[in-house]
Parts: C-alpha cells; structure tokens; sequence
C-alpha cells in the first residue's frame, strides 16, 4: 500500500520524493515509462495478428492510465523540488550564530 507523507517529513531528511517515498516513486516511473506503454504496443500488435478483442480499447485505456500516472508524479516530484528549495533558504545560520 501506498504511504503518503506530508511535507514537514520529506524536510526531516527520510529520502522521499514529494508524497512517495524513493523506492515507490521509482517503481510507478519505471511502470510509466516502460511497462504499461510496452503492454500497450504488445496488445495492439498481437491484437491485430491474433485478432483479438478491443484492439483499440485495451491501449487507449493504458495510455490515460499512463497520462494519469505521469501526472501525479509531476506533482510529487514538484512538490519535493518546492521542499529542497525551502530547506536551502531555511538551513543558513541565525545572524547570532555568526556574530560569534
């Protein structure tokens, strides 16, 4: 299952990209990229020897599946990148701190 976090943990430094964590995010990037739109092609080939059904339904519907997913990992990799940017503004030392 799917664990989202909030922001505040991904500052705490447990190695996460937006709302998923590493291992997640790689593994449906590695899904969107590669294996569905593979899955997609690999239907509509053999579809068209084999004649199999809903030639055009199986990969159409992969390919909003796909578009979804690309979405939403936009989204978490925009929303870690907001994160790193404040983290960087936030880690410099108080003006107390230099002063001594």
């Amino acid at each position: 299952m799917i664990q989202l976090q909030t922001i505040n943990e991904v500052r705490k430094g447990d190695k996460t990209m937006g709302y998923f964590s590493n291992k997640t995010y790689d593994i449906l990037k590695y899904l969107c990229i590669v294996v569905l739109p593979a899955c997609g092609a690999l239907w509509a080939g053999l579809s068209q020897i084999w004649n199999l059904p809903y030639a055009a339904e199986v990969p159409a519907t992969i390919t909003v599946i796909c578009t979804f997913l690309g979405a939403i990992l936009c989204i978490s990799t925009a929303q870690y990148n907001l994160a790193q940017s404040k983290e960087a503004f936030t880690d410099f030392p108080e003006e107390k701190e230099l002063e001594e």
